[in-house]
């Protein structure tokens, strides 16, 4: 489905990853994992356009996406929830969910997407007129996600979903995640710092350290790896 090899990207013709490799097939959850600076971020922002390029190859279902400006990747079937949620906070939830399916032109399409995203974060049927910006970090994560998926995307990207949310509530975004892609059959990248948790669900891992990927592997069998966790994902 996606397939990326020996990315190069970085800021200001400064590279921050030399050679990224690393592929997604349909209905997979694939964990791109690593400490913070390995240049995860920046793959995934090369990835949806957000940054250019400098050599290697993005491919998704078979089309080139180097040179795609990243507003037309939705139109793709590609949706991304950033690091830090960047939701309008003076908009209410359904005003910041329906900002997700501007590229929707069908009105059915639209009602039964918002529909299906209601059940999964009931929280957000609930509190619809409630502004964005009152609402706790777990529950914003939720509008973050829910306006993704409002464009009916094949392939969902998301950047630290439990970055500054209650530890309560990192095990139930996790869980909406799963629900995500068994349910609804999305196929799922996530970036994420808690690589125990992430390792848990996931179908396939690869490690970026220092700009490169360096190991790829099962999620059980990265679990299980003492030198793995120790070495590039700090876990004891």
């Amino acid at each position: 489905m996606l397939v990326v090899k020996d990315l190069v990207s970085g800021y200001s013709k400064m590279p921050a990853i030399h050679g990224v490799s690393f592929k997604v097939e349909k209905g997979q959850v694939v964990a791109i994992l690593g400490s913070n600076g390995a240049g995860k971020t920046t793959t995934l922002k090369t990835v949806m356009g957000v940054l250019p390029a400098m050599s290697g190859t993005i491919t998704y279902k078979g089309e080139n996406l180097v040179g795609v400006p990243s507003h037309k990747m939705v139109l793709k079937g590609l949706s991304m929830v950033p690091e830090g949620r960047h939701l309008f906070p003076k908009m209410s939830i359904y005003d910041n969910l329906m900002m997700g399916a501007y590229s929707v032109k069908d009105k059915d399409s639209i009602a039964k997407k918002l529909e299906t995203i209601y059940e999964i974060f009931p929280i957000l049927s609930e509190r619809k007129t409630q502004l964005a910006g009152t609402m706790s970090g777990g529950e914003q994560q939720m509008v973050a996600i829910g306006r993704a998926l409002m464009s009916d995307p094949e392939l969902l990207i998301l950047d630290e979903p439990s970055l500054g949310i209650m530890p309560k509530l990192v095990d139930e975004i996790f869980e909406f995640i799963k629900k995500i892609n068994k349910e609804m059959g999305v196929t799922i990248v996530i970036i994420e710092q808690n690589a125990e948790k992430t390792l848990a669900f996931s179908d396939y891992a690869y490690v970026i350290s220092e700009g490169q990927t360096v190991i790829e592997g099962t999620g059980e069998a990265l679990m299980k790896d003492d030198q793995v966790q120790r070495v590039y994902l700090g876990m004891d």
